[in-house]
């Protein structure tokens, strides 16, 4: 039975290291990294929770945005398969990983396309809601209101050029990219929807003004 997938392969020619990623209609998640011209070693991730009204694929797509950002910044910049949304001939769940990303890399055209519009192409082919278009939301957050500091106007600018930001300390850590956040406590994570991060920007407001001017004395 066909399916549909969506992924990419990056590579660094100085290091010869090449990954490639591939999100599934199901929500698997499958990875493979190594040497150029070599197997490399494949790896599948499957989360089946998710939020209210989430469609099951929203999840894995968000790590596949991350990952691609992540890649990016590590050097990973040569786009040895651009990012695509094929059909391959691949059963799910009985294929193994190996199976899945040969299949799209087999499947894939070789043409320039960005992460957010395979995406797209991949949520309308497996009917999932289709979000508005990065450069929308890019638009109306410039119009909505200004940010009130730099760091803010600076934190905004990377989140729409699609490079998650992401902060850790000791055991606990957040990641936020354009379309999730996630906070991490340990060994445990999991992501926020908006009611959560409206309150918990609320919440976080009301603790700045309770401590306003203690600063690093309260590290």
């Amino acid at each position: 039975m066909a399916m549909m997938v969506v992924g990419f392969r990056l590579g660094n020619d100085e290091t010869g290291q090449q990954l490639t990623a591939v999100v599934t209609q199901s929500g698997y998640f499958h990875k493979n990294h190594g040497v150029y011209g070599r197997p490399g070693r494949y790896r599948c991730h499957y989360d089946p929770q998710r939020l209210p009204l989430e469609h099951p694929v929203q999840r894995s797509v968000a790590k596949l945005r991350e990952l691609h950002g992540t890649q990016l910044r590590k050097g990973r910049s040569r786009s040895l398969i651009p990012p695509a949304s094929v059909r391959v001939d691949v059963d799910e769940p009985d294929s193994n990983p190996e199976d899945v990303i040969n299949a799209f890399v087999g499947a894939a055209p070789d043409e320039p396309k960005s992460l957010e519009d395979a995406v797209r192409v991949f949520y309308r082919a497996i009917g999932a809601p289709i979000p508005p278009l990065r450069q929308d939301r890019v638009a109306r957050a410039w119009q909505v209101a200004q940010p009130r500091n730099s760091r803010a106007a600076q934190l905004l600018r990377t989140l729409t050029h699609g490079v998650p930001v992401t902060y850790s300390r000791g055991s606990a850590g957040f990641t936020v990219s354009v379309d999730a956040v996630r906070i991490r406590v340990g060994g445990a994570e999991g992501d926020l929807d908006r009611a959560g991060v409206t309150e918990l920007h609320a919440a976080l407001n009301a603790w700045l003004r309770l401590n306003a001017g203690k600063g690093e004395s309260m590290r």
